[in-house]
């Protein structure tokens, strides 16, 4: 942000400087393209990096060729010649200690008018030098590649432009070393690390006063580690494989070349984007010195460590105590990366724990593979352990994540194992929906057996991490659960009649499941006729016309000429999952928008974006939406970072009358499967038989009353409907709302 006279208030550059900054490097590359294009001559340039002098040579081509410069050509050159002169001004007015400032700007931009003059005469446009936007000094060049936050900002284009003017594609003709734009690229990358960071540890803060979920904010930290390895790239594009040192010691030697980013006043930190930079030479340093002391025996890690004796607040020995942590981290995670021979494909320790991986990588390559990643993932899980243990004034939290991952764990344990004890879960045979319960609960029992009582698990972060795989899992196979047998379907389409038809009061519970499962269940709205068409829909039974009906030349009024069709079970042939585990009509973007993030890897692209910006939650989003959140996303403020509307958004899911990101489906599905087995046996006779007969014949009177209304006098079958009533009360009576959802 910058006040009236371009004055830095918050040590960051402004957004319209980067506005400006993609004008002028898209202007220039268009027109660096053109005098490649048309100036070029066999052997003269064999690289599609050139230098001001190569200009040069390619303008004296031009010339001589006689080649007319197209008016597009010339307009973008004014507009790059005006941004560029923009630019210009804007750092001449920031105040800086720097006294060479002001000259080497003004310096870059007239120094040099050769190459352009040799071509400005038929450039009919108001402007002695069109190219002089890329003047600067014989001895330097100036890189002229796109910044990677601006690629939809299109350059100047005209529906008139002549047929010789080149698209800007990859690998297009780019001006080498401009230390300002390289300059600016590592600034924003830094300052989005920044940012990220900052975001995440405030979203732990949160946590600490109980206004988010531990799950919520590890969903934060992780969709800004996600974006981390974007920022990752675009670095390496610039630094080759870059770490945080090369990364500072670079941009600090452009800053000193330059002698134009001015430094903050209060003394806070040297320079714009460096009190970041020392942020992740310090982790840096940690994990070169770490992997050099690899293969040394360091002790073993003990096995329970008191937090608040290695996360200091802000005191005179933090910088110790972050070395001393960041060292038991990397010694826990080591142990963990050690003992992965022999662990199972769907082990919790193993592949829940986050940037496990790019620590391995790191560990195990000759170079800095993955530096810039492990170095901010060193710091965003300090930072987040700091905003979760200190951010209450009176005393540090009391709650242990590690503790709190346990006790959800062991709630887990006990839903799926009350379902697989159920009697309609008969066997375990392979590939179904029991043998996958069973091995589910085998995970969660062997995580609740590992003694991991050390810094590193007990991290909010990991911790965190570890409660959100498994409140995903969870959800995962409770939808599966949805569609098992039919009978939570089966239950809400009878629940819809009993409440049209029947004396029974609304029931909390399976009114906010209508609400949840309106589109899948009752495909997008409460049936009140058709009733058992409506759930012979749902069961997948499609409409077929009935020839023998077809023939008939009088149909009565009670004949139908289309019955309904059950389509035969799919063939797997022992490869995935059954057709319970497979339904494709249970996905994550119908009911949560949290669970669409976690399913998409913590990656948002356009359409997600736009659905955070927009809370189109389930719908797919216009080009004109996934346009308004890209430029959302590239005017990031400080007051507002994206990720905390991706906050906001996710908590929608946690918070209200029926949280549905909270909701515990094997409890629904118990509940539903009782009132089943309860009418069933009442009607037949038998004990545990589960039979849905009696939903047939209730839908179908339902449908009947609701056809003869005026001539029936009462309900067609009064006796099924008392028992149906009777079993909801028996099922549900004295039971709490908050008896079927996790207590996060």
């Amino acid at each position: 942000m910058s006040n009236g006279q371009g004055c830095i208030l918050d040590g960051k550059l402004p957004f319209c400087l980067y506005e400006l900054y993609s004008s002028y490097k898209k202007g220039t590359r268009t027109i660096t393209e053109w005098l490649v294009a048309h100036g070029s001559v066999d052997g003269a340039i064999c690289s599609w990096v050139v230098t001001v002098r190569d200009l040069v040579q390619l303008a004296d081509n031009v010339k001589r060729k006689s080649i007319e410069v197209p008016i597009t050509v010339a307009s973008i050159m004014k507009d790059t010649i005006e941004a560029r002169a923009q630019l210009s001004h804007y750092f001449t007015r920031i105040p800086t200690k720097h006294t060479d400032f002001t000259a080497n700007s003004s310096h870059e931009n007239v120094s040099v008018g050769a190459a352009p003059g040799k071509l400005c005469d038929d450039c009919k446009i108001e402007s002695s030098n069109p190219y002089s936007m890329l003047e600067c000094h014989h001895e330097r060049n100036m890189v002229l590649d796109q910044p990677a936050h601006l690629e939809d900002v299109q350059p100047y284009t005209d529906s008139g432009a002549p047929p010789h003017v080149l698209k800007i594609e990859k690998g297009s003709p780019r001006i080498a070393d401009d230390d300002l734009g390289e300059a600016v690229e590592i600034l924003r990358c830094l300052q989005e690390m920044q940012d990220l960071c900052a975001a995440a540890k405030q979203s732990w803060e949160h946590t600490a006063t109980g206004s988010n979920p531990l799950v919520v904010a590890a969903l934060i930290t992780n969709v800004a580690f996600a974006i981390v390895h974007e920022i990752d790239s675009r670095l390496c594009s610039i630094l080759g494989n870059a770490d945080p040192e090369a990364l500072f010691v670079r941009y600090t030697a452009l800053l000193s070349s330059l002698s134009r980013i001015p430094q903050r006043s209060e003394g806070v930190s040297p320079c714009l984007g460096c009190a970041f930079g020392e942020d992740l030479r310090r982790p840096w340093q940690i994990l070169l010195s770490f992997k050099n002391d690899l293969h040394k025996d360091q002790g073993d890690v003990p096995r329970f460590q008191k937090p608040t004796d290695y996360i200091v607040s802000l005191d005179d020995n933090r910088l110790e105590a972050e070395q001393i942590s960041w060292t038991m981290m990397l010694r826990s995670m080591v142990n963990l990366i050690a003992s992965a021979t022999g662990r199972g494909p769907t082990d919790i320790m193993w592949l829940c724990s986050p940037f496990v991986d790019e620590i391995r990588a790191f560990l195990l390559a000759d170079g800095a593979t993955q530096g810039i990643k492990c170095a901010f993932g060193l710091r965003v899980i300090l930072e987040g352990f700091k905003g979760h243990l200190w951010s209450l004034e009176s005393s540090p939290n009391k709650i242990n994540c590690r503790v709190e991952a346990l006790r959800f764990t062991e709630e887990v344990i006990i839903s799926v194992g009350s379902v697989l004890d159920d009697s309609t879960m008969p066997c375990r045979c392979p590939h179904t929906l029991a043998s996958y319960l069973e091995r589910y609960r085998n995970d969660l029992l062997a995580y609740t057996k590992e003694s991991a009582f050390d810094l590193y698990f007990q991290s909010p972060w990991v911790a965190g991490s570890h409660m959100l795989e498994i409140l995903d899992m969870s959800f995962y196979y409770g939808l599966r659960l949805c569609s098992y047998r039919n009978y939570v379907g089966s239950v809400l389409h009878v629940y819809n009649v009993l409440i049209k038809f029947g004396n029974l009061q609304t029931v909390p519970l399976f009114e906010g499941l209508t609400k949840m499962f309106l589109g899948v269940i009752f495909l997008g709205e409460c049936p009140s006729r058709n009733f058992a068409s409506c759930l012979m829909r749902f069961m997948g039974g499609r409409i077929r016309f009935n020839n023998a009906h077809s023939r008939r030349r009088h149909i009565t009024q009670h004949s139908c000429g289309w019955d309904m069709e059950m389509p035969r079970a799919p063939i797997f042939e022992g490869k995935g999952l059954r057709r319970e585990i497979s339904d494709e009509r249970f996905k994550y973007d119908k009911f949560s928008l949290f669970y669409q993030i976690k399913g998409a890897g913590y990656t948002l692209d356009d359409g997600l974006w736009a659905q955070v910006f927009g809370g189109r939650k389930g719908k797919k989003a216009s080009r004109r939406e996934k346009f308004e959140a890209r430029r959302k996303l590239e005017r990031v403020t400080t007051s507002h970072h994206p990720l905390q509307q991706v906050e906001q958004e996710a908590l929608i899911d946690f918070e209200g009358d029926f949280p549905v990101a909270k909701i515990n489906l094997y409890e629904v599905y118990l509940a539903c499967a009782n009132i089943v087995s309860r009418v069933s046996d009442d009607l037949h006779g038998a004990k545990g038989d589960h039979c849905l007969c009696f939903v047939e014949t209730l839908l179908k009177a339902a449908d009947r009353y609701q056809a003869h209304r005026e001539t029936l006098k009462s309900f067609p079958q009064p006796h099924v409907l008392q028992i149906t009533e009777q079993a909801f009360r028996d099922v549900l009576e004295g039971r709490p709302l908050s008896e079927f959802f996790w207590r996060l």
